[in-house]
């Protein structure tokens, strides 16, 4: 996005859309849903191919130059995760393009994501860049760099800040540290402002002169490798390679592993159940969201380069041809086919115990990614994808349970006993999220 930006970029777009066909919800129940959007700009430089999503897990589409559209009413606060930062705004990734490092961006208000806002989600710091800096509100949560001089200022000074200290979260920072930031804050807001130069230009001049040897730009070759990702829209693959590889232990490649064979084992499980018992609801999870589930996990083990049936040992690398070679109903971990061959004789018994099956799978699978999650560390991809995960199954759990109701069980997945029933999981609003939540569309 150039610095001459029309306002219409950074002010909320609200439009009605009639989406006739093709509608249909986890029950099998087709309608017409009423649907409004929102975009939000996310801008370092402007920020492409991030994930950005609301506090329930609804995430935005990007629609290009840093703008992400959500479906829907959005739940604050808004947060970025990964993404290339388009140093020289000309829409793609290219050479010279930089990684985020980690930093995320976060809003609790307004139609833009950026340091600025970030900030002021701690109202510590947002108070201090209305009263030291004479910002106001409107311009912290409706101006990015590439609008308002004073924004990129701000934004180059803390970014270099944040850079120098391995910080992730700019809004952690304590009230020392702001002291210590302060001054070079103002001090740069004087010179941008004064500057005939452009904000990109001058975003440049930062990357090149005062962080050069802190932050590695692109080289073509990881570029070309981004952009043609980006290009055939494999947000997930383009996302986890913008963040960084971690050296990750056997306890975390087995996670990757595990959850593979899991996420495989919901999906053929409810396909083979819904030959005995068609449902709407076993088929469209299955081919919505547990397909697209295990793709997602093909996508950590791609990235890390390990192999399935070996995940302990380096010397077996990925290969598709492995993950391949697995039938439906066959895994690579025993304790999973063990659980396939017994939810598989119990839910064939008939239609009810078919649908009461998913919900057991529903809670064996958010009980086993809580526990992922944690086995993650600071692995941020890693946890990215497991948080994902996790979401699409409370989501199931609930379809499982209307699906229930409907046939006239009173208690949902509650019927089955104490360590089904989970009033407590949260039902995530966007239909996406129930579907899978959009993460995880294939791997190039």
């Amino acid at each position: 996005m150039l610095a001459n930006t029309p306002k219409h970029l950074i002010m909320p777009i609200s439009l009605s859309l009639t989406l006739l066909a093709g509608c249909t919800n986890p029950n099998g129940t087709s309608s017409s849903l009423e649907l409004s959007t929102t975009d939000i700009v996310a801008e370092r430089g402007p920020l492409l191919n991030a994930v950005l999503q609301d506090a329930t897990g609804n995430r935005a589409e990007a629609v290009g130059q840093g703008v992400y559209r959500f479906s829907g009413d959005i739940q604050y606060p808004i947060e970025t995760t990964g993404g290339i930062i388009d140093l020289n705004r000309n829409g793609i990734i290219d050479e010279g393009d930089l990684k985020t490092n980690d930093i995320k961006l976060k809003a609790n208000n307004g139609r833009v994501v950026t340091l600025a806002t970030t900030l002021a989600s701690n109202e510590t710091l947002k108070q201090k860049l209305i009263s030291e800096l004479n910002l106001s509100e409107d311009t912290i949560f409706n101006q990015t760099p590439s609008t308002d001089k004073a924004i990129a200022a701000l934004s180059d000074e803390v970014f270099k800040y944040c850079i120098e200290n391995n910080i992730t979260d700019a809004a952690t920072l304590t009230e020392t540290q702001w002291q210590t930031l302060s001054i070079p804050i103002q001090n740069r807001i004087d010179l941008y402002t004064h500057s005939p130069q452009a904000a990109s230009e001058l975003e440049q001049n930062l990357v090149t002169n005062e962080l050069s040897g802190r932050v590695l730009p692109l080289l073509r070759s990881e570029a070309d490798d981004l952009n043609s990702m980006a290009t055939q829209g494999t947000s997930l693959d383009t996302t986890l390679a913008s963040l960084p590889n971690y050296a990750l232990d056997n306890t975390q490649k087995r996670s990757l592993a595990f959850l593979w064979n899991e996420e495989k084992m919901a999906k053929d499980l409810y396909l083979a159940l819904n030959l005995l018992y068609p449902s709407n609801t076993l088929n469209n999870i299955a081919n919505n969201a547990e397909s697209q589930h295990q793709l997602s996990m093909e996508s950590l083990l791609q990235k890390y380069n390990i192999d399935v049936e070996h995940y302990d040992d380096a010397s077996y690398p990925y290969t598709q041809s492995v993950l391949d070679s697995y039938a439906a109903g066959s895994y690579t971990l025993t304790d999973i086919q063990s659980l396939y061959d017994s939810l598989y004789a119990t839910g064939a018994s008939s239609a009810r115990a078919s649908l009461e099956v998913g919900c057991q799978v529903e809670v064996t699978d958010i009980d086993d990614l809580t526990q992922q999650i944690e086995i993650a560390g600071d692995a941020q991809d890693l946890k990215m994808v497991f948080e994902n995960l996790r979401r699409g199954s409370d989501n199931h759990y609930w379809a499982f349970d209307n699906a229930l109701k409907k046939q006239g069980v009173t208690d949902g997945c509650c019927s089955l006993g104490a360590d089904f029933c989970h009033p407590e999981y949260p039902s995530h609003s966007n239909a996406s999220s129930t579907m899978g939540n959009g993460l995880g569309m294939g791997r190039h």
